[in-house]
Order: structure tokens, then sequence, then C-alpha cells
């Protein structure tokens, strides 16, 4: 029987273009997260403490002899995002501000995920989280990324026969970074604000999100 759903494991690595994961390690699914990508969405979280925010993830879908993996090499921010408290949402503004972009800067790539910030209260995808991933991000390589922009607290999530799966661990550069379980809550801030996560975290509609 066919999964429910969008399920990464339905991507084959026969029809992906090789490329070279430049982290070690082995999970069912691997993402990778260039170094300006990161460093944006931790300055993007921090310029805004109080609501969320977000933007997409840029990118390929590769293979090696590991199986598949996302590459993911560049951000757009959700610019005319609408936040009311603990929920954004992509307006048809924010969705032209993104298309306009990937048209004139990243013609050869995807759009292979979305992150958004969760302020103080964790990594987790809401009802209104999943109602966005489902509706605009639903090919079975496309992610979900979450950010605690006051706790450093970060998680990805992936596709596993229709739903939301959090992975373990993803990296940055050639460093790999864990994920803390789902159920451990935010416990103090770190120590230092510029870069949270060296703290204890480790961290709508014009076209189909995913053309």
């Amino acid at each position: 029987m066919a999964p429910p759903g969008p399920d990464i494991r339905d991507v084959s690595p026969k029809d992906l273009q090789k490329g070279e994961f430049k982290g070690a390690g082995s999970e069912t699914f691997r993402v990778a997260v260039a170094d300006g990508p990161d460093n944006d969405i931790v300055k993007h979280g921090m310029e805004h403490r109080d609501v969320e925010v977000c933007g997409v993830f840029v990118g390929r879908l590769l293979q090696d002899e590991g199986g598949p993996f996302l590459e993911i090499e560049a951000t757009i921010r959700g610019e005319h995002a609408a936040s009311q408290g603990a929920q954004v949402t992509f307006t048809h503004e924010t969705w032209n501000h993104i298309h306009n972009e990937m048209d004139n800067r990243y013609p050869e790539r995807k759009i292979v995920g979305w992150y958004h910030t969760h302020p103080g209260f964790g990594i987790f995808l809401s009802e209104f989280d999943l109602f966005i991933h489902q509706s605009f991000f639903n090919a079975p390589f496309q992610v979900a990324f979450v950010f605690d922009p006051r706790s450093g607290d970060e998680g990805f999530f992936c596709w596993k026969e229709g739903k939301t799966s959090r992975l373990a661990h993803f990296w940055v550069g050639r460093q790999m970074h864990c994920c803390r379980p789902a159920f451990e809550e935010v416990r103090h801030p770190p120590a230092s604000a510029s870069d949270p996560r060296t703290g204890q975290g480790q961290g709508e509609a014009a076209r189909a999100a995913n053309d």
C-alpha cells in the first residue's frame, strides 16, 4: 500500500543530479545548509524577537552514494508576511516577492522548504504551521525549519507517510547539529544574544509554492 501522502522515501536517487555532501553521517534523509542561509535565518530571527517571521529555502535535491540529500543554498525572506502573536501568514504579497526573487536571482533552483521562528516557545509545528506546510510545501522533499531566537533551539521537519517528522540531525557546512527531542522544554536563554546557538540550544496564493 502506498503511503497516504508525501514521503521523502518516495524520492528516487536515480532521478537526481549527483552532488557532494560535505558533512559526515548517515540519516534516512540529510539536510545540508550553507553558512550563508544559516546566518541569514539567525539574523532575521534576532531582528524580530517578539513576533514570528518567515521565509523560504532555495536549493537543490541531490544524491550521492549515501542516497538523496537536500542542499540549501539561500533563503528569501517572507516580506509582507502577516504576523499576529504566535502566528505568521504568507500573504499574496509575500508570494509575489518570493517568486520575483526566484525568477530574477535563482532561476535554476527550487523552493525546497520554508522557515519560521517561534520566539520563546520552542520547536514544533502548530496546527496553523501544518496547514502552511501541507498547502504550499507538500513536495516529498520539502522541509520546514523552526528557530527560536530567544533560546537558540532549532529543528527541521520532513515528510514521512503524509506526516511531518522531526529530523534528529542536520548539517551546517561540515558541522552536524543535533536537535533535542521534541518533548524537551526550552529552559533558559543562551548566554550570548549575538549568536543564540552558542547557548543551550543548537541551535498564501500566487503560484504553487513548489514550482
